[in-house]
């Protein structure tokens, strides 16, 4: 296995097809400021804000036989759903959503090492409510992903 570099694992999982996502913004492109017609977006940001990190940094290097190193990064990939306050109430607007989070998986699933570029598959959770990005609050999903990749000499 080559030695990818983070960027290159976050373009890569910016690239990844989401069925019903408008947009995908790696670190690079990321957006400030949003249009409403673009929504949904997903934008990746190598960023966690502390809320749901369960004790983790954001950065872990292991050896553990001392031949390869593994490093685990959290990130976040962020999906915006609607601007809050566009649906009349949340029960119209929470279909829409979930299946978004469903797709996302499947996506997730279908591309778990990134073409190989990730030392083993993505592990992900959720916390969906409300996002906020460039001071607008969105409904919307922040995935943590870990991301793990092999470091070798």
């Amino acid at each position: 296995m080559s030695n990818p570099r983070l960027h290159q694992i976050l373009d890569a999982l910016a690239a990844v097809p989401v069925t019903g996502i408008a947009h995908s913004y790696g670190i690079a492109s990321v957006p400030e400021r949003i249009d409403r017609a673009a929504l949904p977006i997903l934008l990746v940001l190598p960023i966690l804000d502390g809320s749901g990190l369960r004790r983790r940094d954001e950065f872990e290097i292991a050896t553990p036989t001392g031949a390869i190193g593994l490093a685990s990064f959290y990130i976040t990939h962020m999906l915006l759903y609607a601007p809050v306050g566009m649906y009349r109430n949340a029960a119209s607007a929470f279909p829409g959503l979930v299946d978004l989070m469903d797709a996302y998986t499947l996506a997730i699933r279908a591309n778990a090492r990134l073409g190989g570029l990730l030392y083993a598959p993505i592990d992900f959770y959720t916390i969906p409510g409300a996002v906020t990005w460039a001071g607008v609050p969105y409904l919307g999903v922040r995935f943590v992903l870990r991301l793990v990749l092999e470091i070798t000499t």
